[in-house]
């Protein structure tokens, strides 16, 4: 099963192809709000460097966010519009749940997520591996630091982009804490594609009409998701 995925939801556009649960090419490029410029020229490029067109792709799998919502919305218009046009099936998948996923495998503590939601806020969720799956153990999360230290109650390791603006602050109150190198605070296409594989072959997909951003500013946008 071929498995083109994007993500658009942080300051690193990912996209990548899966050949099932193997990366047959992964791309990353930092990006700002015109990311919506570059898109298209690089998913043609990136087809073509594969000999590959749209009528190849088996799934498409996009990030949903939390995160920048202009980006996140413009991933998802052109991935749920290739799933149309195509009649391919989509699945969605949060940013979060992506970059958790960096650390599958490697270790055993809790993997923790923290992107900066603006406003003294973070976007986040707690993860915990159970035998060979990492699996999400709280919701997803918009939150102070101060609140999200009060739900971890074991040795936690943190990934994202929060860890630039609270490092200090989570060590005091957490001495034990690890952090993850900054080449795993972002969301990788590959990993998507995996995690996207997983879930579809377990019968979970998306609808192209109803699939819609993980954006947690209720009064902004109100977002529910199913958990997985």
């Amino acid at each position: 099963m071929k498995i083109l995925s994007l993500d658009t939801s942080t300051r690193i556009l990912t996209m990548a192809i899966n050949e099932d649960k193997e990366i047959i090419f992964e791309f990353e490029r930092e990006i700002d709000s015109g990311c919506n410029k570059i898109l298209f020229p690089l998913l043609k490029e990136i087809l073509e460097k594969n000999s590959l067109s749209l009528e190849d792709i088996d799934l498409f799998a996009v990030g949903i966010g939390p995160g920048s919502f202009t980006g996140t919305r413009i991933a998802l218009s052109v991935m749920k519009t290739f799933s149309y046009l195509k009649n391919k099936p989509i699945i969605g998948v949060s940013t979060l749940d992506t970059i958790a996923y960096n650390l599958r495998g490697e270790i055993n503590d809790l993997i923790c997520p923290i992107l900066d939601a603006k406003r003294g806020n973070l976007y986040t969720a707690i993860y915990q591996k159970r035998g060979e799956k990492l699996e999400r153990i709280s919701e997803y999360l918009l939150i102070s630091l101060e609140e999200l230290i009060k739900k971890i109650n074991s040795s936690v390791f943190f990934l994202g982009d929060g860890i630039n603006l609270y490092r200090k602050e989570i060590l005091k109150k957490i001495p034990q804490a690890k952090f993850g190198n900054c080449n795993l605070w972002y969301p990788k296409a590959g990993n998507l594609g995996i995690i996207a594989y997983e879930r579809f072959k377990e019968g979970k997909s998306d609808s192209s009409f109803e699939l819609v951003p993980l954006y947690l500013y209720p009064k902004e946008c109100s977002v529910t998701i199913k958990k997985k």
